[in-house]
């Protein structure tokens, strides 16, 4: 009789670990996020990380490798809460529909303009990064592409036009509009350049 209870106390044992495992990573994570946002990505170290956490540094790295994983994390929950969010979205027209994750993305950016800075300085650096970001273009050109397809069916898109070549000119207007927006000197809403600039390939692509 006693084996059965056993189990069952290694389960909840388990449980339990597991648990304390989540909050601990989830406490890194809030912690590395505050330190970023007032010290900036470079200005802040992994000791200033754990000092500020109550950990050992050991403890970092059995849950992040470097500074540059709690970026990709970051970025990798607000792209695809993003395209969730968008997903669950009602719309009156195919642009709208394509429009709604582009405006998110951008509004988001603008709301963490270092952590933003801090994934695009990372992306220079680190191939993870941009392997993360490809896999996720990759989705969202194929959310697009989808669109395309069904507003080229409704006669919203001119059929004329390929679905994946017009998806991928999208994101590049994206890409090109958010690294233009984090250069030094320049001055512009986000939102509303992303959204005039795609706004400008979906009109002329109309049927």
């Amino acid at each position: 009789m006693s084996k059965p209870h056993n189990l069952t106390e290694n389960s909840m044992s388990s449980t339990w670990r597991e648990k304390q495992k989540a909050e601990l990573h989830q406490l890194i994570y809030e912690v590395s996020l505050q330190l970023f946002r007032t010290k900036g990505y470079d200005g802040t170290t992994i000791d200033a990380i754990v000092k500020k956490a109550g950990i050992a540094k050991g403890t970092f790295f059995n849950h992040f490798k470097t500074k540059e994983f709690v970026i990709l994390e970051w970025y990798r929950k607000l792209m695809i809460e993003t395209l969730i969010w968008a997903k669950a979205q009602e719309h009156t027209s195919i642009k709208e529909a394509i429009l709604m994750p582009i405006e998110e993305m951008a509004r988001r950016a603008e709301a963490e303009p270092q952590l933003i800075a801090a994934k695009v300085s990372s992306s220079f650096t680190s191939p993870l990064l941009t392997d993360e970001e490809k896999q996720f273009d990759e989705e969202l050109s194929d959310y697009f592409e989808n669109l395309i397809k069904q507003g080229q069916h409704n006669g919203e898109i001119g059929k004329q036009h390929q679905s994946a070549l017009m998806a991928a000119t999208i994101l590049a207007v994206i890409s090109g509009t958010g690294y233009e927006w984090k250069s030094p000197g320049t001055n512009f809403s986000l939102q509303e350049a992303t959204r005039q600039r795609v706004s400008f390939v979906i009109d002329a692509s109309a049927a």
